[in-house]
């Protein structure tokens, strides 16, 4: 079984050792002066080439996390250096919104958002959703016009990297009694905090509740105690599937691209539009067109066509064919966990009877936890099949 486990993982490394080869080396054909054009920077142990030369650096934004104390002298690890050693931040935050009005978000939202900033009126609030849709942007944003209305003072806290209780009693409680204007502190995963520290921080919330803002950010809200949500307005910011974003980022970097990809691209991501645009930059340095086959293999999917091939297959209690069309994926260098998850994925949107919907969810579910304690092996996925089989 674990030699199994092991052999899948195998195959997965080797696929994408070589997806990033063959990009590196398009890219190398591509640019033939590129000892000329660009230096080489190693990046959290990684070494990526970038050319810059092509790009109009004056019309890219800019955007620098609010009151993060971003110092020159402090090393910034996800740049790129062109010719000119100029550095050059990557795409992602390169075309980051400066301003709150410049946000592409849930009209709704923006607009509770605009009725605290023109009420000069702010009460404790919660930001929650998945990674990378935009949690910290809009928070920080908001944040930003708010203090320039208003008189506050603000101070930021990133607890990804302070966890534990000496941030609330050296920064958070000496901030507080401090005298002066009212203030807002700035809370970013929030839901890594200890739950000691948790306690600690609802506390002072509670003692300084008339002077004091708490703006949290979360990604898993079942992380943060009750005590800290009953305090505050929970705002869940949920995945964008609006391509205009990406659109804009494709067009000014002069990528061919169409709106289905784009689609499809955020689609594979579950909408996390940071991700998404990283998958872009790749395929920009690799000259590679947005289209559909490059982006399965960028997104190292299995085509969905033949997931919904096999669902249809069970559907119809055809389970050689959907055997067929499984080993034909498997033989693409995916493993089970792969499969399952497109599966389930797809599952989501396709149209059949609810029930079947339900029950096809709860076997891969229970199929993915087996994996997961290493029982992985094709003939449980076959078993599977099996199974959706004679639901129907």
């Amino acid at each position: 079984m674990k030699n199994n486990d092991l052999n899948e993982k195998t195959k997965r490394g080797k696929k994408k050792s070589s997806i990033c080869k063959k990009m590196l080396v398009k890219s190398i054909n591509n640019n033939l002066n590129l000892k000329e054009n660009c230096l080489f920077g190693n990046i959290q142990n990684n070494i990526f080439i970038s050319v810059f030369d092509n790009i109009d650096h004056t019309n890219l934004l800019s955007f620098d996390k609010l009151n993060y104390n971003n110092n020159n002298n402090t090393p910034n690890n996800n740049i790129f250096i062109n010719k000119n050693n100029d550095k050059c931040d990557m795409l992602y935050n390169l075309y980051k919104p400066n301003f709150f009005d410049e946000l592409i978000i849930d009209e709704t939202l923006k607009f509770k958002l605009n009725i605290f900033i023109n009420k000069s009126s702010l009460q404790n609030i919660i930001f929650y959703g998945n990674s990378g849709v935009g949690k910290t942007l809009i928070m920080t944003l908001f944040i930003n016009k708010f203090i320039q209305i208003n008189n506050y003072d603000l101070l930021s806290i990133n607890c990804s990297d302070n966890r534990g209780l000496d941030i609330i009693r050296e920064k958070i409680t000496k901030f507080c009694i401090n005298g002066g204007n009212k203030k807002i502190i700035f809370f970013d995963d929030i839901d890594n905090l200890t739950a000691k520290a948790q306690n600690l921080l609802s506390i002072t919330m509670e003692d300084h509740k008339d002077n004091i803002i708490f703006c949290l950010i979360a990604t898993n809200i079942n992380n943060i105690i009750d005590t800290i949500k009953n305090k505050c307005l929970m705002t869940h910011i949920k995945p964008t599937l609006n391509t205009s974003i990406l659109e804009n980022i494709c067009t000014k970097l002069n990528i061919n691209f169409n709106i289905s990809s784009l689609s499809l691209l955020l689609n594979l991501m579950n909408g996390d539009i940071r991700q998404s645009i990283n998958n872009i930059e790749i395929m920009y340095h690799s000259n590679l067109d947005i289209n559909d086959d490059n982006i399965y293999s960028i997104c190292y999917q299995p085509n969905p066509i033949k997931i919904i091939n096999i669902i249809k297959f069970c559907l119809s209690k055809n389970i050689i064919n959907a055997i067929k069309e499984y080993d034909e994926i498997i033989l693409q260098s995916y493993c089970n966990i792969d499969i399952i998850q497109s599966m389930i994925h797809i599952l989501k949107s396709v149209k059949i009877d609810e029930e079947i919907r339900i029950n096809y969810v709860k076997l891969l579910s229970d199929l993915y936890m087996n994996i997961m304690d290493n029982i992985d092996s094709n003939l449980q996925m076959y078993g599977c099949l099996c199974k959706m089989c004679k639901i129907v």
